[in-house]
């Protein structure tokens, strides 16, 4: 296969990827949720737990291991791990409680305003939920099934590297678009509000992965 055949590949990957990562989904709406719960330090931790997430389904579709998936008990398994887990953060979004005005001036830059997540429970908070996401390993599965099969495996583990970093960055720009003085000053008296709709919609794509997937 020429090397600029590769090229329309990977360009071909990466604009249905973009499109893909921009769209509302249980990623999107955890970003969201964490931005007004925890802030901007926490929920970048959590991005980049998305993107690692990302890594590992690419991962899996350049081994060709795949075909994983397509044992019911896997997928099934994997279906109610990842109601379960966002039904979870749904009700403790539903529960939290958030005083408006811990989320002015320097509390929003260091994070200091919320005591009850580390850095690294944000971050898996992000990863557990893009992995358990049944969504986004078909979507990387039907992805990669129209990739050539005589591509190079260091092409193909480029591409999941970066899909990985694209993802990283349109959520940390999502973080930081949601975490600006602005939208706080927007948002200030609505910050509870805003996390128990968020906590429906969790509980709402739980129900829909559970029973549609």
């Amino acid at each position: 296969m020429p090397y600029f055949a590769y090229l329309d590949q990977f360009l071909l990957i990466a604009i249905t990827h973009l499109f893909a990562v921009a769209s509302p989904g249980p990623d999107f709406i955890l970003i969201v949720r964490q931005s007004f719960l925890y802030g901007r330090k926490k929920t970048i931790f959590t991005s980049l737990g998305i993107a690692s997430g990302i890594l590992v389904h690419t991962s899996y579709c350049s081994l060709g291991l795949s075909f994983i998936l397509s044992y019911d008990f896997i997928y099934n398994a994997l279906k109610i791990l990842c109601a379960i887990y966002l039904f979870y953060l749904g009700i403790k979004s539903i529960l939290s409680k958030v005083q408006s005005n811990a989320f002015n001036n320097e509390n929003m830059k260091d994070d200091n305003f919320s005591r009850s997540i580390t850095l690294f429970s944000a971050y898996k908070q992000g990863f557990i939920t893009n992995v358990l996401n049944i969504k986004a390993g078909l979507f990387f599965i039907s992805l990669y099934s129209f990739i050539d099969p005589e591509t190079p495996n260091y092409l193909l583990f480029f591409y999941g590297l970066w899909m990985t970093l694209i993802t990283g960055l349109w959520f940390i720009l999502l973080t930081f678009l949601l975490t600006t003085k602005s939208m706080n000053r927007v948002t200030s008296h609505y910050h509870l509000y805003i996390n128990k709709f968020m906590g429906i919609l969790l509980i709402y794509i739980a129900i829909k992965i559970y029973l549609n997937y």
